[in-house]
């Protein structure tokens, strides 16, 4: 009886594993597949598909005379493509085989189960006017490969599919049309791992596209959602007649376009672009490309880690009311070459240094550079202890504040100035007149618009009438400058 426990048990995982996949399971199905606890561990290794459209056990890969998770294929309302002469053996063309299984099935709502392996297909497989399918594998262990240079799956005039869990490896990835006056909408991809072995270098390499005919054959309403994308030209592009796609949460690696929105409406919320090296000056990658004229798409919330040669965006010419914001640090500035759009790009960039030993004998009425040579802290290595410079990282607004603190000699009632210069030229200058003959620390403070790669600077210049003034150095608390970007431009 212990044995009918095994199988009663692995029938229930089965049956719980199903509906995390399906949602829910029709009473005749459970039933199907709880037939199989009335077999007797003998015959369970001899039933064949042969009379039957409900389900069997492959005979020769039983486990201990008891069927094996892997091995029960049931019929109905979902089907296992291994009952259908599809072979995962890395080898087997299936391309005919998978064709026959999506022309054989009705219009509405059926699944295709992909256990483990590798599925060889040379072209593309055509799903046309389908509702509700699913296609569906066991994550990273199930792969669909296409040896050939076409999409993987195309999707024609199809709503509320649904492919998840499974590997898609090839050239390009899948692809969303409609055509003849239909429409291809409120598909969904989740959890799909989209890989090109080939590498992004390939131009015409892409993930996954929508597109569409006509402006009466439309794609819209899609989504893509917790995917991951490596090694595409594009990850994800949308063409003419495809608005409003919905991307949530995806992974993109090694591409020289992360998503391409040639459409309008379109919208990007989370996500990681990552490690999009590009080439060389001007051949730059870039996460989020807005095709010229296109309007009210939105990129929230995204986040990257780039190479040296990467941009956050592109807008191209005449685009408009689209929003933008993205966050960590690209190393170069995005391009707009459009109109009213909105963006924010976060990044964190700032540091604080200061003067380590005092500069004796500041000449008189000299602007002098006080040579700031010691970090508190350098959130983005962009300050410059050898020149005594922060380098702007990029364009931005920057808070500057300084301080210079005066010693020896400091005379009652003479001028003592602190400034701020970004480059040659100075921002502002604060002057204070002491008193006595003492200590007097200057502060300066403003808010800089700097190009990437600008220089901010502190300054010193005091009017005593004598060269034996000393800028005091030696403790972070005399003189120093800090840096914080507070907006992007």
């Amino acid at each position: 009886m212990n044995g009918d426990n095994d199988v009663k048990r692995k029938i229930n995982e089965i049956i719980d594993y199903l509906r995390t996949l399906h949602g829910a399971l029709s009473d005749e199905s459970v039933m199907r597949i709880e037939d199989l606890y009335n077999l007797t561990a003998e015959s369970q290794r001899h039933v064949t598909s042969a009379g039957t459209d409900h389900q069997y056990i492959d005979q020769n890969v039983t486990r201990s005379g008891r069927p094996h998770f892997n091995d029960i294929r049931v019929r109905g309302p979902w089907k296992d493509v291994r009952a259908l002469n599809v072979v995962g053996d890395d080898s087997t063309d299936n391309t005919a085989a998978i064709q026959n299984i999506i022309d054989n099935l009705g219009t509405e709502e059926t699944m295709l189960l992909f256990p483990p392996g590798i599925y060889r297909i040379s072209s593309s497989i055509n799903v046309n006017d389908k509702i509700g399918l699913q296609i569906a594998g066991y994550g990273r262990r199930s792969v669909i490969k296409n040896t050939g240079s076409d999409y993987c799956f195309k999707f024609t005039d199809c709503e509320s599919c649904l492919i998840q869990d499974i590997v898609i490896q090839g050239n390009k990835g899948l692809d969303f049309d409609s055509n003849d006056g239909d429409i291809c909408k409120e598909n969904t991809m989740r959890k799909v791992f989209f890989y090109n072995a080939d590498g992004r270098d390939t131009a015409n390499s892409v993930g996954i596209m929508f597109e569409g005919t006509a402006a009466g054959s439309a794609t819209f309403f899609n989504v893509v959602d917790n995917c991951y994308f490596s090694g595409f030209y594009t990850c994800i592009e949308t063409k003419e007649y495809a608005n409003a796609q919905r991307f949530f949460n995806n992974t993109y690696v090694q591409y020289w376009e992360g998503v391409d929105l040639g459409t309008d409406e379109n919208q990007v919320i989370g996500g990681f672009f990552h490690n999009a090296a590009g080439n060389a000056t001007p051949t730059y990658s870039v996460a989020v490309n807005i095709a010229a004229s296109k309007t009210f798409n939105m990129v929230r919330g995204v986040v990257g880690e780039p190479g040296t040669y990467s941009k956050p965006y592109v807008l191209g010419a005449g685009s408009q009311y689209n929003y933008i914001d993205m966050g960590e640090n690209f190393a170069v500035a995005g391009d707009d070459s459009g109109s009213d759009n909105y963006k924010l790009i976060h990044v964190t960039a700032g540091s604080r240094a200061y003067l380590s030993a005092t500069m004796n004998n500041l000449t008189d009425n000299t602007a002098t550079l006080v040579t700031i040579d010691t970090e508190n802290w350098d959130v983005g290595s962009d300050f410059n202890t050898a020149s005594y410079k922060f380098v702007a990282p990029v364009k931005g607004r920057y808070l500057v504040y300084g301080q210079v603190t005066y010693t020896n000699s400091v005379v009652a009632d003479a001028k003592y100035y602190a400034g701020i210069y970004k480059g040659a030229s100075a921002v502002k200058w604060s002057i204070a007149q002491a008193s006595i003959a003492d200590y007097l620390s200057v502060n300066v403070m403003d808010i800089v618009n700097c190009a990437k790669s600008d220089e901010i600077t502190l300054y010193a210049k005091q009017i005593s009438g004598g060269d034996t003034v000393d800028v005091y150095g030696g403790d972070s608390d005399y003189t120093f400058l800090a840096v914080e970007l507070i907006a992007r431009t």
